[in-house]
Formats: C-alpha cells, structure tokens, sequence
C-alpha cells in the first residue's frame, strides 16, 4: 500500500511540475531541471546598414545570471569568416525568456550563411561565476541559417 501512494504522490509531483512549466512560457520539450540557457535565433531581418538578429533567452536556472558574454562568429554563404562579434545579453531573471535585438553594422543578412557560438566567456550569477558556461547554454533555431556551437 505504501508503494502504491509513493508512486501516485510521485505521479501527481511530475504532473504539478509539467503544469508549472508551461506556465512559466517553457515548452513542453524543455525540461527547466536541466538548469540550462536556452539560446534562440528567433528571426533575422536586414536594416539599412546592419543586421539584425532577434535572439530569445530562455532561463532554465532558478538564479539570475547578472553576466552572460556570447562570442559569435558569423559566417558568409560560402563558409568563410566575415566577423566575430562579442555580445553581452544579462541580466537574465531566473526561470524567465528575455529578448535580445542585437544589430551587427555593415553585415548583410542575405549573405549570412551560419553562425556559431563560439564561446560563452562569462556566465556569473549572484554568487559565482560558473566555469564552463558553454555547456549550460542549449541552442535551438527557427532561421534559414545554420546556428551552432
């Protein structure tokens, strides 16, 4: 008998849990226990003398990160390097999706062919500054381009 209330307590803790999520505007597929940074390339659009890049944060973590660097590379059509950027997107609150519109002067958005995460320099939170932030950051796309890292 009390296996069997272990298991509905258990039952009813990951229902509550799935619930919360997709309140908080994370979906379905991603699970915030992984305590990671979801990067996305939402959109790209050309301006008069930039690129433009939309790119969502999706905070995963139930801390703020104060700092969060990303080195990006971008690449021309024909693979070949056109620029490195370095971009700061904190603060991001904890468990919350940010925006972040970022203008690269003088890129063309038609040329663009990928981009890459290169690095992820500085990740700190309130109270450290975590070693290998590469790997709490998970990267999804919704562009014609190739974004990876």
């Amino acid at each position: 008998m009390k296996a069997w209330l272990c298991v509905l307590a258990s039952c009813l803790l990951f229902a509550c849990a799935a619930s919360a999520t997709r309140a908080e505007g994370f979906s379905e597929g991603q699970n915030p226990t992984e305590e990671r940074v979801v990067l996305e390339l939402n959109r790209i659009e050309s301006q008069p003398k930039a690129c433009r890049l939309y790119l969502l944060l999706r905070n995963g973590r139930a801390e703020v990160f104060e700092r969060l660097t990303l080195d990006l590379v971008f690449f021309d059509r024909d693979a070949i390097i056109d620029r490195r950027f370095s971009v700061e997107a904190g603060p991001i609150a904890a468990r919350k999706t940010s925006l972040k519109q970022l203008d690269v002067p003088d890129l063309s958005c038609e040329n663009l062919g990928s981009l890459l995460l290169n690095a992820v320099p500085s990740c700190q939170t309130s109270d450290q500054n975590h070693g290998d932030c590469i790997a709490l950051v998970a990267l999804k796309n919704r562009t014609d381009i190739t974004f990876f890292k």
